[in-house]
């Protein structure tokens, strides 16, 4: 446990220390913080507005933070933002295949009547080839017009697009699945993540190592923690679900994430205190699933407010967004 204290307190302060790495971390995030990031909420907001489709809060939070990572991914490894159009059809991509695909209130028809056409679509469009393809879902028949012109553009990104939708399916269908092993949830959990991260940076052109799974598979295990409630009632499983399940606490899993991020390759640097944060915010918000000795050492991280929860924090998120 002291380990994870020592992991955690590198980038973000303990709200209990004095001493003088804690002002010097204190005033470097203050300066973060008078960074004005309107520009890119209307960046999203410009584009998600031209997508015809009634998409929840969630959603709109979720693609948001999507278009928002891949940007920090672009400035972490360039130092710019590059293909920004394209990243924002990616997001627009992981709305409709992570959200739509997971949304209870549309019926298993439609879902699959949906993934049998987008698969049909990726199957048949390729890189220089014209779309004449007959698509229903209007979500899809917006998405399907950006997604042509990014592959044409950036033909290599083909081949890691196409392999992330398959794994969504397929995850989507394993996930489904009650009896799994914790390693298969666990290794779900990663691929997915892994696979997701290789496909941005795919669209940003540059090489793919190990460094990028790694980065994607830290992000969807802190996906799964943050999402732990939601899974559960809508009947998804995942690590997080089997271990709250089984040992009746997420420690096991916090401690694993919190480890994998310390070993985040250093391109990646500007990740940890962003993911970091994110894991204090899981145990604020769902302190009943984890261990008092470990809410103990997640308190000193916990900088939010008592009514901050996940709810208030993307209608925030979704206002702040409509009224860029």
């Amino acid at each position: 446990m002291d380990s994870i204290s020592e992991k955690i307190s590198r980038w973000i302060p303990s709200k209990y220390d004095d001493q003088e790495n804690r002002n010097s971390l204190l005033y470097l995030y203050n300066i973060s913080l008078g960074v004005d990031f309107l520009p890119l909420f209307r960046q999203f907001n410009h584009r998600v507005r031209k997508i015809k489709y009634n998409f929840t809060s969630s959603s709109i939070a979720s693609g948001a933070m999507c278009f928002f990572g891949s940007l920090l991914m672009s400035f972490c490894r360039i130092g710019y933002v590059k293909n920004i159009e394209e990243l924002f059809t990616f997001a627009a991509c992981y709305i409709l295949t992570d959200h739509y695909i997971d949304d209870n209130n549309i019926s298993n028809e439609n879902k699959s009547r949906t993934i049998q056409q987008i698969d049909n679509f990726i199957n048949q469009i390729k890189p220089g080839v014209e779309d004449n393809i007959k698509i229903e879902s209007p979500i899809i028949r917006s998405v399907a017009d950006n997604y042509i012109r990014m592959i044409n553009k950036i033909p290599k990104s083909e081949y890691h697009l196409k392999k992330m939708f398959r794994v969504e399916v397929e995850t989507m269908y394993l996930q489904n699945r009650s009896d799994l092993s914790r390693e298969k949830y666990l290794e779900i959990s990663e691929w997915k993540g892994g696979l997701f991260s290789n496909a941005i940076h795919s669209i940003l052109q540059l090489n793919i190592t190990s460094a990028e799974y790694d980065l994607g598979s830290a992000i969807q295990l802190m996906d799964d923690i943050l999402d732990i409630e939601d899974d559960i009632n809508l009947g998804i499983n995942t690590i997080a679900t089997y271990d709250y399940k089984t040992y009746g606490n997420l420690d096991k899993l916090l401690i694993y994430v919190i480890n994998k991020v310390d070993n985040l390759h250093k391109i990646y640097t500007l990740f940890k205190p962003v993911l970091y944060l994110g894991l204090a915010w899981a145990v604020h918000n769902n302190k009943n699933m984890y261990t008092s000795e470990m809410v103990k050492i997640m308190d000193h991280y916990i900088y939010y407010q008592e009514n901050t929860t996940k709810k208030n924090m993307i209608l925030w998120l979704e206002n702040l967004i409509s009224d860029s």
